[in-house]
């Protein structure tokens, strides 16, 4: 944000409490004037920027036709996806943000009526479906143009008291989260008491939009929440503590604020006019600056309103008839003053440079939410994977930070820094841009994923332009289905004679594609100071386009290569380059392990001796990781009972163990059964399939999970080595999963 962009050098962080949204609406005069891409529309949104907006939120018209409420059309006479894809770029340019609400009027097809409080279709599963089709524009829209925010549902969410319509919208949530762009908050519009009273019944019955929607777009009931056009405070709390009872954690903004302009108004619906009385400029003032008055109050008790979207204009900016409820047109309105907001304040503790032991230090930043419902971990995950890579440089230790953790002077001993932007909509301070600039004269810097453009603006304010720029995310051609397996995107990445590629397989367990088809596009601007090591080809044009580039001591890849990796994949062209990037000199003899995974006595024992064999022949080092006792409790896996036995029942196998110890190979202990061994915890309760020290699919740590417990169960195991005379050389979690106890013991 401009107003913020200065005031982040202070000692303290600084956050509007809540963000004013300037709502505008479309007025037509023929089919070619006043759309939101006019010159009207243009002054519009520059003279509410000059007050203080840097949002606005813009209105296109849905109908229904009068002869059949079940379809849902676009109104004739209307602002066209290009217009509010220009709409979005001028908004761009003024460093502000763009929310598009499509809302469905009641009348005609020109759509001239008002915005329809709710609607009763005679046939709710083809309206919905219908008007799912119509949503499908914008969220494709959005694919292209990245707009802010996308609010669907006004007017059909009084629907949710039927069941049936319930489960029907929450598919149409899922699929628009889908199809919606990753960098568009996508929110779910709630229009007066009657819906939330549709929603509390849906609630009970199982509607849980919280993996879909980034938020509740709330319109008040007017007669409920304004006395006389001022807000009541009191019925506001309600409202407020309601919507977080039944949604919590998911952010409210209020919708369609009309503050009117004239001293008797008419209420229809949940929409103010003023119609034939008279326009009073004092009053909508002091209307104004009461609501914002209690709003502040309200967010001091700690209500939680991210943005209050005032109706300020239509598209005309000097209509021949002013409505009066409009804020735009009232000239004791114009001062930047009345809409100014406080900041809060959060004092930042004192700032002391991480200290290491010894040696050099890499820092890895990386994105975190942990705040309902916005919960990412991936640049957790990542970052936790570059660690174990940079192990295995001896001269260096890593300390990972989430980006949430970052002071002032943090970075001042780190010898090289790593940022893995894995979150599009994280939001980055100017202190910590600035450090890393400043750290990029000397020292490393590797940025992978999002965002890198808001680094290039401070790097361009030193004079400092790395001579490329990142302004663009780039998506797959089509949809990836299970009948679609190559969408069209850049799946293949050559890199120093060799080719690395994403995989094309969809996952059956998560019903997802097994590969992001995402990459950000990389735009060289001066090549003279830009080397390009890796390029990315597209899977249906081999077209290529850079996939990592370094401009001195910055290097940036086009995403986060530890996403979705695989044995031939990217990721390997990171693991090379670390050896440039920290400077230090590859050593000539490359060693690798060959592990053999989860031997049991259900290992085909005739395949294992080959590989050892094999291992053998090429004097290549190998483990087995071997599980000391086999447990089926279903009686399914060769036998038709409960089996609990430990290896040494299957003199087959030991001898194969032993084999691969005579011929170089060594011993892991791959937990004790690889499954819980009373219940399922997993798959099937079989050894190799099912976890052990971790309750699954609950994704906790096992309720009786103690020291005592543990250590007595591996101790079990090693008794069973020990009896067959094995040593383990170490020990390998099932699944890789256990509680944080555990991994400490």
């Amino acid at each position: 944000m401009k107003k913020l962009f200065f005031t982040l050098l202070l000692l303290s962080q600084q956050a509007y409490s809540f963000e004013w949204e300037a709502g505008v609406r479309e007025v037509f005069l023929s089919p070619y004037t006043y759309h939101y891409n006019s010159d009207s529309m243009a002054r519009v949104i520059r003279d509410l920027n000059d007050r203080g907006y840097e949002r606005f939120s813009a209105h296109p018209r849905l109908v229904t036709s009068n002869s059949n409420v079940s379809l849902v059309s676009s109104a004739r006479i209307r602002s066209s996806l290009d217009d509010l894809g220009f709409l979005n770029s001028r908004v761009t340019l003024l460093d502000a943000k763009l929310t598009i609400k499509p809302l469905i009027y009641e009348a005609g097809e020109l759509g001239e009526g008002r915005p329809a409080k709710r609607l009763y279709p005679q046939k709710p599963m083809v309206f919905l479906t219908s008007y799912e089709q119509q949503l499908a524009g914008f969220a494709k829209l959005s694919r292209e143009k990245s707009f802010a925010r996308f609010v669907v549902g006004s007017g059909i969410a009084h629907l949710l008291e039927d069941s049936n319509s319930a489960k029907r919208i929450e598919q149409m949530l899922m699929k628009l989260r889908k199809t919606t762009s990753k960098k568009t908050e996508l929110l779910f519009e709630i229009v007066g008491d009657e819906d939330i009273l549709a929603l509390k019944k849906a609630v009970s019955e199982g509607f849980r939009p919280h993996n879909s929607i980034d938020g509740i777009s709330l319109v008040l009931n007017v007669e409920r929440h304004f006395n006389e056009g001022a807000l009541n405070e009191k019925e506001l709390e309600k409202t407020l503590e309601t919507m977080e009872s039944l949604l919590p954690g998911l952010p409210v903004h209020l919708s369609r604020v009309a503050v009117p302009g004239c001293h008797d108004y008419l209420v229809q619906g949940e929409e103010i006019y003023c119609g034939f009385n008279p326009r009073n400029n004092q009053i909508q003032l002091q209307r104004l600056l009461d609501m914002k008055a209690k709003l502040l109050e309200l967010v001091e008790k700690g209500y939680v309103i991210k943005t209050v979207e005032l109706m300020e204009s239509n598209t005309d900016f000097e209509p021949t008839e002013v409505d009066s409820r409009y804020l735009y047109y009232n000239e004791l309105l114009r001062s930047p003053d009345i809409l100014a907001l406080p900041k809060k304040k959060i004092p930042l503790a004192p700032v002391f440079p991480i200290k290491t032991s010894g040696g050099k230090l890499a820092c890895v930043y990386y994105d975190k939410l942990d705040s309902p419902p916005f919960i990412d971990r991936m640049g957790d995950i990542h970052s936790l994977m570059l660690e174990a890579n940079l192990g295995a440089f001896k001269n260096w230790q890593v300390k990972r930070l989430s980006l949430n953790d970052y002071q002032t002077g943090q970075m001042q001993d780190c010898g090289a820094i790593f940022y893995f932007a894995t979150n599009y909509m994280m939001e980055h301070t100017l202190p910590f841009l600035k450090e890393l600039a400043d750290k990029s004269i000397s020292t490393p810097v590797v940025w992978f994923n999002y965002n890198f453009n808001t680094f290039v603006k401070v790097l361009e304010s030193m004079d400092r332009h790395p001579g490329f720029e990142v302004p663009y995310v780039l998506q797959a051609e089509t949809t990836p289905s299970e009948k679609n397996l190559d969408p069209g995107f850049y799946r293949f990445f050559d890199y120093k004679g060799e080719t690395f590629f994403k995989p094309t397989e969809w996952n059956y367990a998560s019903n997802n594609y097994g590969a992001s088809t995402e990459i950000n596009g990389i735009s060289v601007i001066a090549s003279e100071l830009v080397d390009v090591l890796s390029v990315a080809r597209h899977s249906w044009t081999d077209k290529e386009i850079p996939y990592v580039v370094r401009s001195g001591n910055i290097w940036y890849f086009a995403d986060s290569p530890m996403s979705f990796t695989h044995y031939e994949d990217r990721y390997y062209i990171l693991a090379d380059l670390l050896w440039d990037i920290l400077d230090e000199q590859a050593p000539s003899k490359r060693i690798a392990l060959a592990r053999f995974e989860d031997i049991a006595p259900n290992t085909n024992v005739d395949y294992l001796r080959w590989a050892i064999d094999y291992m053998h022949s090429v004097n290549a080092p190998f483990s087995l990781a071997v599980i000391p006792k086999f447990i089926d409790i279903m009686g399914i896996n060769g036998k038709n009972s409960v089996v609990h036995e430990s290896i040494e029942k299957y003199p087959r196998l030991v001898q194969a163990i032993r084999y691969a110890t005579q011929r170089g190979g060594s011993v892991v202990m791959h937990g004790v059964s690889h499954a819980l061994g009373n219940v399922i915890s997993g798959y099937d309760g079989i050894t190799g399939s099912d976890y052990e020290f971790w309750l699954y699919p609950e994704n906790t740590p096992l309720p009786f999970d103690t020291v005592d417990w543990f250590t007595k169960r591996i101790e079990r195991g090693i008794e069973i080595f020990n009896k067959l005379g094995f040593k383990p050389a170490a020990f390998e979690v099932p699944h890789y999963a256990a509680s944080v106890m555990n991994y400490m013991i």
